[in-house]
């Protein structure tokens, strides 16, 4: 008080509060946050008054609970980036929204870095939503197929087991089949049975994955060389880490800083491993584009378009172009997926329905014959 005579008020902040679990968020409300916060800020608007009025104003209990706890932190003097990387929001801010802010704080242009952060979580938002709605039609065709095939089982079989009596012989296969089919479904302790071990033996291989590094690189590797699946997988994880690195740039980030962010966005330890030793090799003199190319991190194109852009000192606006062009193979590409999806379906729908109806009429065909 002393010292700033224009003070009226010393008082302690309140300190932030510690959590244990982990607070999960929608990703379209926290895109919606990052707009409104680059909003506020460009208009010259502080941090702590930002946040506070967002806060105030969130429609969202789980988003207005962690705005309090950043305006908090920010009160007790702590960075925003600090608290924003906090465990128990680690599934609200990634990684790579933390050091984005971290390094629009350093910089002195935080509103621009919040204004990337939001174009960044909106372009990963939109992937995964291409990849949900691709996948839904196919989804929900399947569940219907079976569920018709499951009904048709439970209500044939039973009815039609005294006719299958009367058939001296032994009953073709499809219809032992169908005979089985409807003795496991109208047993529930054998399907509760089967459900659980399923679900254990797929739970404890998910987990032995997670936990033994190369068994999970090999399995990552497996998944890249699937004929349709590994192409759409390295083209998605292509558009995401030159998008986050072409955001990098574009803040000032230096650039083994923007290839550290890039790599914590790519989910296939065997793309990151080639990944790493590409930034390794680069760390020691080479040529970026080189090095990405040498261990196949990236397509030749791709590479040839990053040296380009190294050379003529325009490489955000390049990796901007070349991560929306791969975005839209990825969205071409899963609709042609769903497009071959329907008709596969529909084979097997027609298969499944041949099946049941042998089986319920060959039975009936040899007792006619026999007759």
């Amino acid at each position: 008080m002393a010292r700033y005579p224009a003070l009226l008020e010393v008082s302690a902040a309140a300190a932030p509060r510690e959590r244990v679990q982990t607070i999960r968020v929608p990703g379209d409300r926290v895109v919606v946050f990052y707009r409104r916060l680059a909003t506020m800020l460009a208009a010259g608007v502080t941090v702590q008054r930002a946040l506070d009025f967002l806060q105030r104003s969130e429609e969202d209990p789980r988003l207005a609970e962690v705005l309090e706890d950043l305006v908090q932190a920010l009160n007790s003097g702590r960075t925003l980036s600090h608290i924003m990387g906090a465990d128990y929001l680690s599934n609200v801010f990634h990684p790579t929204a933390v050091g984005l802010v971290a390094m629009g704080e350093q910089t002195g242009s935080l509103f621009e870095a919040v204004g990337k952060l939001a174009d960044l979580t909106e372009v990963q938002l939109r992937q995964r939503r291409a990849v949900v709605s691709a996948m839904t039609y196919p989804s929900v065709l399947l569940l219907v197929i079976l569920a018709v095939a499951v009904l048709f089982v439970l209500i044939l079989g039973p009815r039609d087991s005294g006719l299958f009596s009367l058939f001296g012989g032994e009953l073709p296969w499809p219809t032992r089949v169908m005979v089985a089919a409807s003795g496991v479904l109208r047993s529930p302790w054998i399907l509760l049975v089967a459900a659980g071990v399923i679900g254990l033996a797929v739970a404890w291989l998910g987990k032995l994955v997670q936990q033994i590094p190369q068994l999970r690189m090999a399995v990552h590797a497996k998944i890249l060389e699937l004929p349709l699946i590994g192409p759409l997988v390295e083209k998605t994880l292509t558009a995401r880490m030159l998008y986050v690195l072409c955001c990098a740039v574009q803040v000032g980030i230096p650039m083994m800083r923007a290839l550290a962010m890039a790599r914590e966005v790519c989910t296939n330890d065997a793309l990151g491993k080639n990944f790493d030793r590409a930034v390794q090799a680069f760390r020691q003199g080479d040529d970026l584009a080189l090095a990405l190319e040498r261990y196949g991190v990236f397509p030749p194109l791709v590479t040839s378009m990053i040296h380009i852009g190294t050379e003529t000192a325009n490489l955000d606006a390049i990796l901007l172009r070349v991560s929306r062009s791969y975005e839209e193979e990825v969205e071409t590409a899963l609709n042609n997926a769903t497009r071959l999806a329907e008709p596969i379906l529909l084979c097997f729908a027609g298969a499944l329905s041949a099946f049941m109806a042998l089986a319920t009429l060959l039975p009936v065909v040899e007792v006619i014959n026999r007759l």
